[in-house]
């Protein structure tokens, strides 16, 4: 056991020596976009709360009268006795929503998507990912025993090559992210739609970071924007970003939901999400359809950092999205700019390998509908003081 926790202490101070050490902050909201973090009060550039529903009245009421009714947790797993009436509730708002005919919904958003691939992706298959996908996706296919590929990030001249190598497999999967959590860019869910049927392949979409951002009806995500929803095979996302809830969900067609009800082993042996999360989650899709004032504001607020940002040639090039990152390289640089805007009320903590690569360290702004033009002036103001000083 000594030389175990030797290993693992070796292994820890290495990630100190890479500037790559982490620890978990405190973090006392005010409101969805202030809080105290380490005894700080701080304007909160860090939450995927992208519309600020974390803390809607409306939304918080529904949950105070599930809360009442049927308690905190779901007791149990969907298939015994944890699926209520408000999971077939949101269910059914969410496969309206999402133009598809059936959903399911799940714990978290990492369950999904393990679910989605590990329980149709055999060893007689081949499954093609972009690169920078999301770890809960890269998880996934390694998990599922297909052999699987990775194509660079947005060349889809590389996916076609790979499924021509790969033709003869049972099965050819492709999956992207819609919109990449870290870079803030999207797939161009057009052209993968066309390599799909070219290769006659299935496509798996997880568009978390699109879902309520994008969507001129009805804010459904990044596949509403791009006119393609009913041609992706299976669509994945969460309830915690802009929906400001907890969980995720698979939308698709009927039979692969029922596939996933009996084969998909993070939904079959874990506790159902609790009926107050899904009937809040349900609310937050009623105010995102009726209320687009909501995403016009947030896309304001992209609109005045894109400029800001790209005046103090901070960024090269606007962002498609809510998530604007500032690449700075190394890790120790990326930590002391997220300490100077922090000492200055500005929470953007660093990204640092391995959720990136080597190099790519930066600071990933995402920004929300309720911040004002103020906090966003104040933002640019601060990284402006920081240029000046040589910290980015």
């Amino acid at each position: 056991m000594t030389t175990f926790i030797q290993n693992l202490s070796d292994q820890l101070q290495k990630a100190r020596d890479k500037q790559q050490w982490r620890t978990l902050r405190e973090v006392i909201p005010t409101n969805a976009v202030q809080a105290t973090v380490d005894g700080k009060r701080c304007w909160m550039f860090s939450s995927n709360d992208y519309l600020g529903l974390s803390m809607h009245p409306d939304i918080l009421q529904r949950a105070t009268d599930i809360l009442q009714s049927h308690g905190l947790g779901a007791g149990a797993s969907r298939l015994i006795s944890g699926s209520t009436d408000w999971h077939q509730r949101l269910q059914r708002r969410l496969a309206q929503w999402k133009q598809r005919p059936q959903s399911l919904v799940f714990g978290t958003g990492y369950a999904a998507n393990l679910s989605a691939i590990a329980s149709i992706a055999t060893a007689k298959d081949i499954v093609i990912i972009d690169k920078l996908c999301h770890a809960s996706l890269i998880d996934a296919v390694k998990l599922s025993g297909a052999t699987w590929r990775s194509f660079p990030h947005l060349n889809y001249d590389k996916l076609r090559e790979l499924l021509k190598k790969y033709d003869s497999s049972e099965k050819k999967i492709i999956v992207t992210d819609a919109v990449f959590s870290m870079d803030g860019d999207c797939a161009n869910l057009k052209e993968l739609v066309a390599i799909k049927k070219e290769f006659d392949a299935v496509l798996m979409v997880d568009d978390a970071h699109g879902t309520g951002v994008f969507g001129p009806a009805c804010g459904s995500g990044w596949e509403e924007q791009q006119e393609v929803a009913q041609d992706i095979d299976i669509s994945v996302g969460t309830l915690s970003k802009a929906l400001g809830a907890f969980g995720g969900f698979i939308v698709a067609q009927e039979t692969i939901i029922e596939h996933f009800i009996n084969y998909a082993r993070p939904f079959i042996f874990s506790t159902a999400l609790p009926a107050a999360v899904a009937g809040a989650a349900e609310k937050a899709i009623e105010l995102i359809e009726t209320q687009p004032a909501l995403r016009a504001t947030l896309w304001k607020n992209v609109h005045q950092l894109n400029e800001g940002l790209m005046m103090l040639k901070l960024i090269e090039q606007p962002s498609l999205s809510p998530i604007i990152p500032i690449i700075v390289g190394e890790s120790e640089k990326a930590v002391v700019l997220s300490r100077f805007l922090q000492d200055h009320q500005c929470f953007v903590p660093a990204i640092r390998p391995p959720a990136v690569g080597l190099g790519q360290a930066r600071l990933r702004i995402s920004l929300s509908a309720k911040h004002s033009p103020e906090m966003c002036a104040h933002l640019l103001n601060v990284l402006e003081t920081a240029k000046q000083k040589g910290l980015v």
